[in-house]
């Protein structure tokens, strides 16, 4: 008898350890909620977002708002939403309105055996068709507009797998398609882009741009250099790092030469966007005139996309500078001529100089006055100052005037 009742006791507990393995592995296998994605469409109130989300994989976090379908029953819950007219509220409501073919239930999808099977059926609310507007109350506004949404019914029947009747789960596509009516003031909702869970993983893909597109083209004068910054973009999919390279300038810059440097982040991955600088730099000789050369990104997976950089190359403007002023002919005595002169940086020789200070008897040797001839009358410390055109005067280094000893023996 103990062995029977043994025995009787292990099979118990062997039956309850199977049952609770496979309910494990069931509840693990289906999950109890699936959320909607995507967009549906009303020509009256534009664009309806069902899920905050466009989708799991692009990293958005917990949905802020969402309407998810219950796996046991069928049950449409949650909140979609609208830029027109607001919320719009699945589930939780009551005292539904009447209507050719429709159901006075709220919104659901038709389930066989945990799986949706096609037909739709039942309500949704616009909540700004209550009062106070918030879906709190079943109320309706006074104007005429009560905001329900039927999801199908006579003039538009679901299931239609084609998406021309009423809303209606396809499952070879997972999608959710057909329309819904809202009345004169929503008019027909048609579910353009609505998935049934996640939608397929798009590939990844990539835009390429910099900022001469929008910028126009830069200007670099002859030996100086110039930036520009190129931005990836995230399209679609899953980050990939992306590296660019710089082509060939185009015309030939000979007898001149272009080179183009990528100075930061290369490569780099677009979540959702990054950019890298790139230096150009233009030698002397290049003649003026536009250029262009194409940036090449190439990702991970060897998808490749072009922008095209414009630069001009313009003449450069320099402005003239002193680099030096000082008086020769040293020693420097009483009566003797001398001459001060003026050594310019980045000149072309047609600056006009200008002389002050403790000059004596003096004239200029050139045209523009860059050196002056001149003697001293009267001994001691001689202090002169030169300008170029018309720029800030620059002290030259003091001279001392002396007497010749032969004068000073008589």
């Amino acid at each position: 008898m103990k062995s029977f009742k043994f025995c009787l006791s292990a099979g118990l507990l062997l039956l309850l350890a199977v049952s609770f393995l496979f309910l494990t592995q069931e509840s693990l296998a289906a999950p109890r909620e699936t959320e909607l994605f995507g967009t549906a469409w009303s020509s009256n109130i534009g664009w309806i977002r069902f899920n905050s989300c466009d989708a799991p994989n692009l990293n958005c976090g917990s949905a802020s708002y969402k309407v998810v379908v219950d796996n046991r029953n069928g049950h449409v819950t949650g909140e979609a939403w609208s830029a027109g007219i607001g919320w719009i509220k699945f589930g939780g409501l009551s005292q539904f309105p009447s209507g050719d073919g429709t159901v006075a239930e709220n919104a659901k999808i038709n389930f066989s055996e945990g799986m949706p099977i096609g037909m739709t059926f039942g309500w949704a609310r616009a909540c700004a068709g209550t009062l106070p507007g918030d879906c709190s109350s079943m109320q309706s506004r006074s104007d005429g507009w009560d905001g329900w949404i039927s999801l199908s019914g006579t003039n538009h029947p679901s299931p239609a797998i084609d998406g021309t009747g009423g809303v209606t789960y396809v499952e070879s596509t997972g999608r959710i398609v057909g329309k819904a009516w809202g009345g004169e003031v929503v008019g027909w909702i048609d579910f353009v882009n609505v998935w049934f869970g996640p939608p397929p993983a798009a590939p990844f893909d990539f835009s390429l741009t910099n900022s001469t597109i929008e910028n126009g083209a830069i200007l670099i004068a002859q030996g100086g250099s110039g930036g520009v910054s190129v931005t990836r973009t995230l399209v679609s999919g899953n980050p990939e790092n992306v590296t660019i390279t710089a082509l060939t300038v185009f015309p030939n810059p000979s007898p001149g030469t272009v080179s183009v440097t990528i100075e930061t982040n290369n490569p780099c991955e677009p979540d959702p966007e990054c950019s890298s600088i790139l230096r150009i730099d233009v030698s002397p000789n290049v003649p003026l005139g536009n250029y262009s050369f194409v940036v090449r990104g190439v990702s991970e997976s060897s998808l490749a996309r072009d922008t095209t950089v414009t630069f001009r190359v313009e003449e450069r403007e320099v402005t003239p500078t002193i680099s030096s002023c000082e008086a020769e002919r040293s020693p420097f005595w009483l009566y003797q001529l001398l001459t001060w002169k003026v050594e310019i940086t980045d000149g072309t020789g047609n600056e006009e100089v200008s002389w002050e200070g403790d000059l004596g008897n003096w004239r200029c040797l050139n045209t523009q006055c860059g050196t002056i001839e001149t003697f001293y009358s009267t001994v001691g410390p001689k202090r002169v100052r030169v300008s170029v055109d018309g720029e800030e005067f620059v002290d030259c280094p003091q001279i001392m005037v002396g007497v010749r000893a032969m004068f000073r023996q008589f």
